[in-house]
């Protein structure tokens, strides 16, 4: 009964929900897929059609949703494979269905010839996560298979050149960036202060991203296809793909006051940290004119927010 009650309980430690897009052979190659993420059950009978694809939910030990496997079936509707795992938001608020043709284009890339060797799979894995190491070895195996088998080879070629694709885009667009950092900083901060949602600029937001881009691996501006997430994410290194939410460098002297002086007020204003927070992978913390003007109000936000949230998700860049 003992052992019974903590596998129980460490299913639900374990229990590690998906949030993005991962082609099931990556998933496999970094031991992440949904049922290393904690899943124990699937149910066929919530599964959800789209084109040629069944979306099946797995669920933990304790009914929370870990994800969705997707399963390729043919014309006759046998079973085929499994190509993706996918988070719940990209299913339940239309991204996988809206961008269908481009995921199931990328699919038959990496499946058009059957199940990818354990090389191609590390190899397209390392490439996915940023793991180079991973990447390489992957390689180096594959071309030890090549070496003798011409199909293999151009198999191969068009396989590394996939997935530098990727790599190729983000590395044109940071030089873009550093160029354009380099001869016009204020037009990369206007570009880094848009809202890409709301069609306005804050030149406070484009700032605080314009300081801290460099240390993160260069920005775009997020554009959100369902609930906003951040300010920007990330285009390489080791933080590719996380959000950034700059907060506090909109707050006027006016509004400080206010935050200081009444309850009301306030409450409303740690409310809104806690959704920032909620929200975004970073919060970049832009509270140099409350610090200035309320030194004691500076140090109450953050002292809520190193308790609540520790310190792995904040940038603090107040001067």
């Amino acid at each position: 009964m003992n052992e019974a009650i903590a596998e129980i309980a460490e299913q639900k430690l374990r229990c590690n929900p998906l949030k993005d897009i991962v082609l099931w052979g990556t998933a496999e190659v970094t031991h992440t897929t949904l049922v290393e993420r904690g899943s124990v059950e699937s149910r066929a009978s919530e599964r959800v059609q789209i084109g040629d694809c069944y979306l099946t939910p797995h669920y933990c030990s304790d009914g929370k949703l870990v994800g969705y496997s997707v399963s390729l079936y043919s014309k006759d509707n046998r079973f085929n494979r499994i190509i993706y795992q996918v988070g719940s938001d990209y299913v339940q608020k239309g991204y996988f269905k809206s961008n269908y043709s481009r995921l199931m284009g990328a699919a038959m890339l990496y499946y058009g010839s059957g199940d990818p060797s354990e090389s191609v799979k590390r190899m397209a894995a390392g490439v996915a996560t940023n793991n180079w190491t991973l990447a390489w070895d992957g390689l180096k195996e594959e071309w030890k298979n090549c070496i003798t088998d011409p199909v293999c080879a151009a198999t191969l070629l068009i396989s590394t050149a996939n997935g530098a694709v990727s790599v190729l885009d983000a590395g044109f667009e940071i030089t873009r960036i550093r160029n354009l950092r380099k001869t016009d900083m204020a037009k990369r901060i206007e570009e880094l202060g848009k809202d890409l949602d709301k069609g306005k600029t804050s030149l406070s937001e484009g700032q605080a991203g314009a300081e801290i881009e460099e240390m993160y691996g260069y920005f775009e501006r997020y554009k959100s296809t369902s609930e906003k997430k951040g300010d920007w994410v990330s285009i390489s290194g080791k933080y590719k793909g996380k959000t950034f939410d700059e907060f506090g460098g909109e707050f006027g002297e006016n509004a400080i006051r206010q935050f200081a002086l009444k309850s009301k007020e306030k409450k409303l204003f740690f409310q809104a940290i806690d959704k920032h927070f909620t929200k975004a992978d970073y919060v970049v913390l832009n509270l140099t004119e409350m610090k200035r003007l309320h030194p004691t109000l500076y140090e109450e936000t953050l002292d809520y927010i190193l308790k609540t949230f520790g310190d792995s998700k904040l940038v603090n860049i107040t001067k």
